[in-house]
């Protein structure tokens, strides 16, 4: 990285800011140690989108959908992985799949196109590597999966995921869509938190009844999906 490194030595710059990977966004903060260079870092995220049992189910999937095929599934606020509860999962994953079926793949300049193309042939690898990885492993393709045609990779769902799969331990940067299947929200709540520390969490479940004298609206509210931030504890400060 020639420029990146001599930005970093030079005692004059006080200040870098940097948009994309967790693995550059660390090699940044390693080589501002030696200068204590301060470091603006907007990197990465592995979004989840969590569905419970009581979920307004066409509102769940627009928004996967929206969020899943933005760019292409191409910005690091994407959903990259769908948890959805045991009991509506067939029904969701059936929504998901007949939305994403209606969606045409080609040149943005035409009518009617909703899909476009990856940024590079090595996201296209990218996508096709997790997509294959994903089926020796015994996920199951309900929809797409490829060919890649070009630059063109068609919006994918993935079902019978689990986390040894690279997809879950990488940012697939591409329109699929794997889903989890979880009982309970104990169980969750630790699976939904990853190391690559999502920038968004997406929750869909009911609001709760609102109590007597209660101004506002509930902050578990799921007719309407919640969206809110998923940031990492911070450890205190001794003394």
């Amino acid at each position: 990285m020639p420029v990146a490194d001599a930005l970093m030595a030079d005692p004059w710059v006080r200040l870098v800011s940097f948009t994309g990977s967790a693995e550059v966004g660390k090699l940044l903060m390693r080589a501002a140690a030696d200068t204590v260079e301060q470091v603006s870092l907007e990197l990465g995220g592995h979004a989840p989108l969590i569905v419970f049992d009581d979920a307004d189910l066409d509102a769940a999937a627009e928004q996967a959908i929206a969020s899943k095929m933005r760019n292409m599934g191409q910005t690091c606020v994407s959903v990259n992985r769908l948890y959805v509860h045991r009991a509506v999962v067939d029904e969701f994953v059936a929504r998901l799949v007949a939305r994403l079926g209606s969606l045409r793949v080609g040149d943005g300049m035409h009518d009617g196109v909703a899909v476009g193309p990856l940024v590079e042939q090595a996201a296209v690898d990218k996508v096709v590597r997790h997509v294959e990885d994903a089926q020796q492993r015994g996920a199951k393709v309900v929809l797409g999966g490829g060919p890649a045609t070009g630059l063109f990779y068609p919006p994918t769902v993935l079902v019978d995921v689990d986390e040894t799969m690279d997809l879950t331990r990488e940012e697939t940067f591409g329109p699929v869509a794997p889903v989890f299947v979880f009982d309970t929200e104990r169980e969750v709540r630790p699976r939904e938190r990853h190391p690559l520390r999502a920038r968004r969490l997406r929750l869909h479940q009911r609001p709760e009844p609102r109590r007597p004298g209660q101004r506002g609206a509930s902050t578990t509210g799921r007719s309407v999906s919640t969206t809110r931030r998923s940031r990492p504890s911070r450890p205190r400060s001794a003394g």
